[in-house]
């Protein structure tokens, strides 16, 4: 599907590079490059070598259009590579207990990781940093251990979610796709989402409960 995708677009990119090269300030500067291009450096002084005004200008056309292509898959296949979890990842999302937090927290002491689970969460989207707070916490806690934070943990039996690496890596996973969304923010959203993990986990039960 991702190379069905990317070739969708080489075609959009060989319809764009045809209006591109139409550009008489584009023209000039391919021309140079290729001018440019065409000195045989080797020789003791310059040689240019006469290219054919229409052959020339198929030259440019397929030069400008590859570049483009190969901008388009290399960009297609980063993200594919990317939204990946870690081969070394020693737990699975949704997180479960309390005892998976802390196994999580140790794996993220190394900074691969947390980059690695950074890149990967922020490949969950969202149409605005409120939701892109959402859908990584969403996928990173199950709504059992949710309930057992608040943001600063302030009233027992409440633990702290501040304090943990995981609030580390929402923030700069949601910065990585809203570039615009300040710490304060985010953390705002996140204390909004603990906040309502019990009454989703009660309408999670209720759910379950009538399907069986």
């Amino acid at each position: 599907d991702e190379v069905f995708l990317a070739a969708q677009e080489a075609v959009g990119a060989h319809r764009d590079s045809q209006d591109y090269l139409a550009k008489p300030s584009t023209q000039f500067q391919l021309l140079k490059e290729v001018i440019t291009d065409s000195y045989i450096e080797d020789c003791s002084s310059p040689v240019t070598i006469k290219v054919d005004p229409d052959t020339m200008s198929i030259l440019l056309y397929i030069k400008e259009q590859n570049n483009r292509i190969l901008s388009i898959l290399t960009k297609r296949f980063t993200a594919v590579s990317i939204s990946q979890l870690p081969d070394d990842l020693p737990i699975e999302f949704p997180l479960q207990s309390i005892n998976e937090i802390l196994i999580l927290e140790n794996y993220l002491n190394n900074e691969h990781s947390i980059t690695s689970l950074c890149t990967y969460f922020s490949t969950l989207g969202g149409r605005d940093a409120i939701s892109c707070t959402n859908n990584i916490l969403k996928r990173m806690l199950s709504n059992t251990v949710a309930q057992e934070f608040s943001f600063y943990g302030s009233r027992k039996p409440k633990k702290a979610f501040s304090t943990l690496k995981l609030k580390y890596l929402t923030v700069r996973a949601v910065q990585l796709t809203c570039s615009m969304a300040t710490e304060n923010e985010i953390c705002g959203y996140i204390k909004t989402w603990l906040k309502h993990a019990p009454q989703r986990l009660s309408n999670e039960l209720k759910l379950k409960n009538k399907s069986n």
